[in-house]
């Protein structure tokens, strides 16, 4: 786990006070799940309100609960990750379309865009014939290189190799199908826990893939964790959920 997982340990001004203390509190597993109320007797029972046929623990509170799935409470917190991401890989498609044309007087060069990004979308049919959406996907379109992003977040302490292993055995197939049209693919899955925690492997995939700098791979961390706790809190008190934001 990265230490910009816990950015709001000496950054509280990033929490308002009530998730601050949640935040510890669901770090030790003490938040007011039903499984917790009820053994703290202050429940008779500890069953889920919403789906009302599994043990509301906090697993199942935060990553489990098929009701709170279909209302969509879930791909609230999924939508606030990935809108951070694309915002900063669409700015870095910028960076890197700017400096190519600023330095390349063809004019081939300036009527195509060399770096292109799209969002919760079908791969493009040149590259690839299949109805399947990843997260992101962006496209080095001189070099034909294709890098497929998919954002999950997570239970703390799954196994993150076993949560990427979701994403090849779903998207894998991609990586040679691009290939049969001369398009190099690369896939990466952007893992942030419930609970607002980053691995080490979602750090180096903004670095080594993506093509961040150190610096703002951090910051964007900062961001995508702060993101999870924030929506992760919302899902005990969902009054404060107002609607779905947009993806990027």
């Amino acid at each position: 786990i990265i230490p910009e997982s816990y950015a709001w340990i000496y950054k509280p001004w990033l929490l308002n006070n009530k998730e601050y203390k949640w935040t510890i509190k669901c770090i030790l597993q003490l938040i007011p799940s039903r499984w917790n109320l009820y053994q703290w007797k202050i429940k008779p029972d500890k069953i889920c309100q919403y789906c009302h046929q599994h043990d509301e623990s906090t697993m199942h509170c935060l990553n489990g609960c098929e009701v709170r799935r279909d209302k969509g409470l879930y791909t609230i917190r999924h939508n606030k990750i990935l809108n951070i991401l694309a915002n900063h890989c669409s700015n870095l498609c910028e960076e890197k379309n700017e400096k190519i044309l600023n330095n390349n007087n063809d004019q081939t060069a300036v009527n195509n865009t060399p770096y292109t990004m799209i969002v919760d979308s079908c791969i493009r049919g040149d590259v690839l014939q299949n109805n399947l959406k990843p997260d992101l996907h962006i496209y080095d379109n001189t070099n034909c290189n294709l890098h497929i992003t998919d954002v999950k977040c997570c239970y703390m302490g799954l196994n993150y190799d076993s949560v990427n292993q979701i994403n090849i055995n779903k998207y894998g197939f991609m990586i040679p199908a691009a290939a049969n049209n001369n398009w190099n693919a690369t896939l990466t899955t952007f893992i942030v826990t419930s609970n607002g925690c980053i691995p080490k492997c979602s750090y180096d995939a903004l670095v080594e893939k993506l093509g961040f700098s150190a610096k703002k791979a951090k910051k964007i961390c900062g961001l995508c964790s702060i993101a999870a706790i924030k929506s992760s809190y919302n899902l005990i008190y969902p009054t404060l959920n107002k609607d779905i934001p947009q993806i990027f």
